[in-house]
């Protein structure tokens, strides 16, 4: 089926239709009203070539051509997969190492007996790491002191300076994780807390110098919730061996506190 149509300001559009199947004629039915019909016969064949006429008058006039489809182009739809594309090129694959660091960064404790490196455990105590690496990152724990020693046992420090004053800890006590599957033993880094208070550790850590699965978490009443357990030591732990050998008295404020103090000069980050 063809159709073109050409209207002037004076005049509507006029039509000419050509269907290449049949010849249609228009009569009017009983109801008077126009219904298409078939007609065969000598007077088709003069309304065909009458027909064909109107065709090839009708495609020599201007505009009676059938418009050309244009090609449609949105240029907003045409640039975005190429603005994507560029976009996503820009876009720096993640290495494995920038995802090491992530999941478990690293830290080194400079201490006045020497450097321990210490790896934390992002995956399993997040909120711990990073309540840990916000101090870290605040300078908290620059000229804090280990003020307990446990030999044999475990070393504590990061809450107090040398003249045994209590830093301040702008920060809201965390929630305790330590039913996440890690273990007290040799080595671990751990977050301290009141006894009668499991979600009230801060700023305070302690190293593991043996296994103490008493520290573990059993259940969730106040004497079995345990210690949150959130990295290891990579090296150095032969540093922690040496503070643990140190001389200690009690005082009224202080049980274990080691006679010579032993300084915790910084805490860096350095993955």
């Amino acid at each position: 089926m063809y159709e073109w149509s050409r209207a002037s300001p004076n005049r509507p559009a006029l039509h000419f239709r050509y269907d290449a199947f049949s010849v249609m004629s228009w009569m009017t039915d009983s109801s008077g009203r126009m219904a298409p019909s078939l007609r065969g016969g000598s007077n088709s064949l003069l309304r065909f070539a009458f027909l064909n006429a109107l065709l090839v008058i009708g495609s020599l006039l201007p505009g009676c051509q059938p418009a050309a489809e244009k090609p449609t182009t949105n240029s907003s739809r045409a640039t975005a997969p190429t603005q994507a594309a560029r976009h996503l090129s820009r876009r720096p694959a993640t290495h494995p190492s920038e995802r090491a660091a992530e999941l478990s960064p690293i830290v080194v404790i400079h201490t006045s007996c020497g450097d321990i490196k210490v790896r934390l455990d992002r995956q399993r105590a997040p909120q711990t790491v990073a309540n840990f690496l916000e101090y870290v990152d605040q300078g908290h724990y620059n000229g804090t002191i280990f003020h307990q020693v446990a030999r044999d046992q475990l070393v504590l420090g990061g809450g107090f300076t040398s003249q045994l004053n209590e830093k301040p800890t702008p920060r809201r006590p965390i929630t305790n994780e330590a039913a996440n599957g890690l273990s007290n033993r040799r080595g671990t880094i751990a977050m301290a807390r009141r006894r009668e208070a499991p979600n009230s550790a801060t700023c305070q850590f302690y190293i593991n110098l043996v296994d103490n699965p008493q520290l573990d978490h059993r259940d969730d009443s106040v004497d079995g919730f345990g210690y949150c357990v959130f990295g290891e030591v990579l090296s150095g732990l032969e540093v922690v061996e040496q503070i643990a050998r140190a001389e200690v008295t009690d005082t009224a404020a202080f049980d274990l506190l080691p006679v010579h103090t032993v300084l915790i000069k910084a805490v860096k980050r350095v993955r």
